[in-house]
């Protein structure tokens, strides 16, 4: 798994649900941290892997992943429960249409991005609330109006939680063509690089740090555009502090509405000696018995009052990840940091990201097959 031991054993391993429905099944938890080659070298190597989605390129190239339509079709496992955006990018990353791998949730209902923002800090300086359907463009201009200093505290009107990366999946934008050659040149990823600039230029330069603990903690910036499940989650927490609420997640001009996919996936190994066994497994922690969670948090927040429309029936990107997502998503991060602090103009940061991405893949393809 990604997630932690205590996530495993609160999911899968000491689940009464889990533990009644497969007495005979001994669940043990291995980390990604450690490494899917060395679990694979060391033969120590899972039945099932529940990994973020940029990670199926690494399952692949280990030659890990299995097709599970045979599985699907004999077993009549519904795959109308999972989100179609979901399925169609797993589809197209295999180029031939085949399932390497499952959604690890299948809450259709709700998409967890949207635009948080701080009431009183808009009351505080008599400006009006977000509204749903906003433009990046928008929701930066409305952040311009809360940027400021009072009473010797600085206070912020928009922070966008890893807006490099996150801003590229809504887009659904990929590093290299279907040439084979690392391309970041057309409309979109100039807006992409415009808008992380203006991200950055309209809060006074200043970049906090990742995670929803800037908005929930600090409480001087008056919107954070990201994941709301943990706000939700603790929401009744949060109301005894501040006054929040949330509206629809910004989206680029010529994509309203389309939020960032989300979730991880499912792989049942190649490798699997009990492959049966691990896919009823597989079929019942994708059951409605165990995937209750996320849809209970938010529909707790409508009895709260909160505006949870904001995230029900978001239409998600189809975002096909390639061998070079993960790498390529860290180089984007440093060059457009690099951009704002070294205020380089768009087309230069945009020059230095594709070359320095391009070496990246250069040596990746450079790498013996394993």
């Amino acid at each position: 798994m990604t997630g932690t031991e205590e996530q495993f054993k609160l999911k899968i391993s000491e689940n009464p649900q889990v533990k009644a429905k497969f007495p005979y099944v001994t669940f043990e938890y291995r980390s990604v941290n450690v490494g899917l080659e060395k679990l694979l070298s060391s033969n120590d190597m899972p039945d099932l892997i529940n990994v973020v989605y940029r990670k199926l390129p690494e399952v692949q190239e280990l030659k890990l992943g299995t097709d599970l339509s045979p599985m699907v079709s004999a077993n009549q496992f519904d795959l109308n429960k999972f989100r179609p955006e979901n399925l169609e990018s797993i589809r197209r990353y295999s180029g031939n249409g085949q399932l390497m791998a499952l959604p690890d949730s299948t809450n259709k209902t709700y998409s967890t991005y949207a635009l948080a923002y701080n009431k009183d800090l808009f009351d505080k300086f008599g400006v009006s609330y977000p509204k749903d359907g906003m433009t990046w463009d928008e929701a930066i201009d409305l952040g311009k109006k809360l940027t400021r200093m009072d009473g010797g505290q600085a206070y912020y009107g928009l922070h966008v939680n890893n807006p490099s990366g996150v801003l590229t999946w809504q887009q659904g934008l990929n590093y290299v063509n279907q040439q084979g050659k690392v391309d970041l040149s057309g409309q979109k990823w100039v807006e992409l690089f415009r808008v992380n600039k203006r991200l950055y230029d309209e809060q006074n330069r200043v970049a906090p740090p990742n995670g929803i603990t800037t908005f929930t903690n600090d409480k001087n910036f008056a919107m954070w555009a990201g994941s709301v499940r943990e706000l939700f989650l603790n929401a009744e927490k949060y109301d005894k502090e501040f006054r929040w609420d949330i509206a629809t997640f910004p989206s680029f001009q010529d994509a309203p509405g389309i939020v960032p996919p989300e979730g991880g996936v499912f792989v049942l190994t190649s490798t699997s000696k009990k492959k049966e066994t691990a896919f009823e497994v597989l079929s019942y922690l994708l059951s409605g018995e165990l995937q209750e969670d996320t849809v209970a948090i938010f529909e707790k927040g409508e009895k709260l009052g909160k505006h949870v429309d904001a995230v029900k029936n978001r239409k998600a990107s189809i975002y096909v990840t390639d061998k070079i997502t993960e790498q390529g998503d860290a180089v984007l991060s440093a060059q457009i940091k690099a951009m704002n602090t070294n205020q380089l103009d768009i087309n230069t940061a945009n020059r230095n990201a594709q070359e320095a991405i391009q070496k990246k893949y250069n040596e990746v393809q450079e790498q013996p097959a394993r």
